[in-house]
């Protein structure tokens, strides 16, 4: 898949575009994965915003996936908003490599809780493109229920039942 073009000319370019994102996501997460590998391989001293001559293949790798992530996720978070899934976008894309020297045996930058709230974001939001005429439909045929004022009685039932 190649440019947004490709997204445009199918069917349902929403679920194509869930699609790009989860391989999208999938090429940053392995970046991430394969720059904490290669970090972790030497005993190394904690330097912010320095990387070293080793790192830098790996370096360019996560730098390179993160753009390309960073470009699609304007239209994932509007997404978001209009299926009403959570965004988990912020706390994948502002994590820090290499914070914590290899030897302290700190987790991956990444945690797997992170990568579970970006699987059931992406699982939600192509279950939700795949939807969005069936939906529409039927609050179409749904009449309005107009309620008049509710009681307090009614409210304290409501919230707890």
């Amino acid at each position: 898949m190649s440019g947004e073009g490709t997204l445009r000319e199918s069917g349902n370019s929403e679920v194509e575009f869930v699609r790009h994102m989860r391989l999208l996501t999938q090429q940053y997460l392995r970046s991430v994965d394969a720059w904490e590998a290669a970090y972790s391989k030497c005993f190394r001293l904690v330097v912010p915003d320095q990387i070293s001559s080793d790192l830098a293949p790996q370096q360019r790798e996560y730098e390179r996936a993160h753009r390309e992530l960073q470009r699609s996720v304007p239209q994932a978070r509007r997404m978001c908003w209009r299926y009403g899934v959570r965004d988990p976008w912020d706390t994948v894309l502002r994590i820090r490599l290499g914070a914590n020297s290899p030897q302290a045996g700190i987790a991956s930058a990444i945690g797997k809780g992170e990568r579970n709230l970006v699987a059931v974001c992406l699982a939600e939001l192509e279950e939700a493109a795949w939807k969005p005429a069936e939906s529409a439909t039927d609050a179409r045929l749904e009449p309005a229920v107009q309620e008049g004022p509710r009681g307090i009685v009614r409210r304290v039932v409501d919230f707890f039942f």
